[in-house]
């Protein structure tokens, strides 16, 4: 989740990156955290980095079961560095409707490798 295990990975993680990928949010909502608590929790990272120096980069996420376009739109409309990927993954780049499966996290990489330069 946004809220726990990104923080602590980051902060705690054994290095410290200059820029970060962030995809996130359905998790922290699946685990009945509202939209808005979730858009905080985003705020809250993205600044919590950049004041540690680091860049964020957001990623809008794939709804293969849970619908995300409130909080994509949100992102896109909220972080100018936000490479929307979600209406370009594919069908069967999950199993379990949640998490990308090796195919879609080759499709995901693919996708953020060409976009990733516009914003470093």
């Amino acid at each position: 989740t946004i809220q726990g295990g990104y923080n602590y990975w980051v902060t705690h993680g054994g290095y410290t990156p200059d820029t970060i990928v962030l995809m996130g949010g359905v998790n922290d909502l699946i685990h009945s955290q509202s939209v808005p608590s979730v858009k905080a929790a985003i705020v809250t990272f993205t600044n919590e980095r950049i004041a540690a120096g680091q860049h964020v980069v957001h990623l809008t996420e794939p709804y293969w079961n849970y619908d995300m376009s409130g909080i994509n739109q949100w992102l896109i409309d909220t972080f100018p560095d936000t490479i929307d990927v979600a209406p370009q993954v594919i069908p069967d780049g999950s199993s379990d409707g949640l998490h990308p499966n090796a195919t879609g996290m080759a499709h995901i990489a693919a996708i953020v490798d060409r976009h990733l330069n516009l914003y470093l």
